[in-house]
């Protein structure tokens, strides 16, 4: 399709929501599942319900377990599905469905968390928010690199900040304190989202420390290098008088390490 059809359709479809929000809304049966690093979530859908579905992040797989569907995607194509049937889902798109029959629908997705909010608001959903994180242009997601500059460059207006300061700040390096990240399982190499970044080189599961950014007063290479993310996989902790990353999800062997600044800026405003 093109671009000025993706972007008709996700109006029409955005529009259709905004009217159904205003109806009486049917209760939905929700069973959440967990398993070595897979979240189902399980949905009944009383038959004559019509719901719309939310924007995803990340690729998902769709299992329609019973019953009977007719769909509306913003890629314009209309189909009746019927149980059983898988769909694979690619980021970015919005749904809309009408439930023919009672309907169990099950969307499986990859995550280490099993904290609902996190999984919806740090990892997987997008929303209304976030439309703009879509490109119309090639009917696929941003890329996250661009996604991060953007985030970066709000975070910089929140605070008053311009990129002049925050370089000069990264630049300093009185308090430069060099660590051997071989032994942490990291290294350094050029980053998408700016110069260079922090990347790990083994896996570290959710709450593992992943390294010391500050150590007793000084900034380790995780304090100088750690790039923003507007969906960081790490977050700045207290470790006594140091402060340390501690990942949030599961970081994968070639993944870049991000943190969201705002959280580092207040956690280092109430330890000042």
């Amino acid at each position: 399709m093109t671009q000025i059809q993706l972007a008709d359709c996700r109006g029409k479809i955005t529009f259709l929501e905004r009217k159904m929000a205003k109806l009486s809304q049917v209760e939905l049966g929700l069973v959440h599942h967990f398993k070595n690093g897979m979240y189902a979530r399980e949905m009944r859908v009383p038959k004559g319900t019509f719901i719309s579905g939310k924007i995803h992040s990340t690729g998902t797989i769709g299992v329609l377990a019973q019953g009977s569907m007719r769909v509306w995607g913003e890629d314009g194509v209309m189909k009746t599905v019927a149980a059983p049937y898988i769909h694979t889902a690619e980021p970015g798109f919005k749904r809309v469905g009408l439930a023919i029959e009672d309907v169990v629908w099950v969307t499986i997705h990859r995550t280490d968390s099993t904290d609902l909010n996190q999984i919806e608001e740090d990892e997987f959903i997008i929303e209304e928010g976030g439309v703009d994180m879509f490109d119309f242009a090639t009917g696929k997601m941003k890329p996250q690199y661009e996604l991060d500059r953007n985030d970066y460059h709000t975070l910089l207006a929140e605070y008053g900040m311009s990129e002049a300061q925050v370089a000069l700040e990264s630049a300093y390096e009185d308090d430069r304190l060099d660590v051997d990240l071989s032994v942490l399982g990291v290294e350094l190499r050029t980053s998408d989202i700016d110069g260079l970044g922090v990347f790990a080189t083994k896996l570290f599961s959710a709450g593992d420390v992943v390294g010391v950014a500050n150590f007793e007063g000084k900034r380790t290479q995780f304090g100088r290098y750690v790039n923003h993310a507007a969906k960081p996989n790490v977050f700045l902790s207290s470790a006594g008088e140091d402060l340390v990353f501690v990942a949030r999800t599961r970081i994968e062997p070639g993944q870049e390490i991000t943190t969201d600044y705002r959280f580092t800026l207040e956690v280092r405003k109430c330890l000042a």
